[in-house]
């Protein structure tokens, strides 16, 4: 599948904005990044149970299975090739970033954006995964 098809399926499926932040995340790191990736991962989710303490809105249902997504992503990475290496990182730096297209804490919706991105990359990268 070509760059171009996934660019163009990533715009029909997330939108201009999200996909253009996507795109901005979406890169190979060195192998020692990925536990700072996992770290910053955990942080999010933690983050988001206390957000949640004073913003009944915030679905932390989701932002544990984001969360988990990602997890799951980042332990495949040494069976991933660079392609997908590169749409994992996207992936996860998308959900990690509070103020990607929705803010993840600012509204009830704030988590359905980095939920269609990890759908988006999980049926590429891991299509054995449950989903999110």
């Amino acid at each position: 599948m070509g760059d171009t098809l996934h660019i163009d399926q990533l715009r029909a499926t997330l939108g201009p904005e999200a996909t253009e932040r996507f795109l901005r995340h979406a890169r190979v790191v060195p192998d020692s990044e990925v536990q700072v990736l996992r770290t910053r991962v955990v942080a999010h989710r933690d983050r988001a149970c206390v957000e949640a303490e004073s913003n009944a809105r915030l679905d932390l249902q989701l932002a544990g299975r984001l969360a988990q997504a990602c997890v799951a992503l980042l332990a495949e990475w040494p069976r991933l090739e660079p392609p997908e290496r590169a749409l994992a990182v996207g992936a996860v730096r998308y959900y990690v970033d509070q103020h990607d297209a929705d803010d993840d804490f600012g509204s009830s919706v704030g988590f359905e954006d980095d939920r269609r991105v990890l759908a988006f990359v999980l049926r590429r990268v891991l299509p054995d995964h449950p989903g999110v």
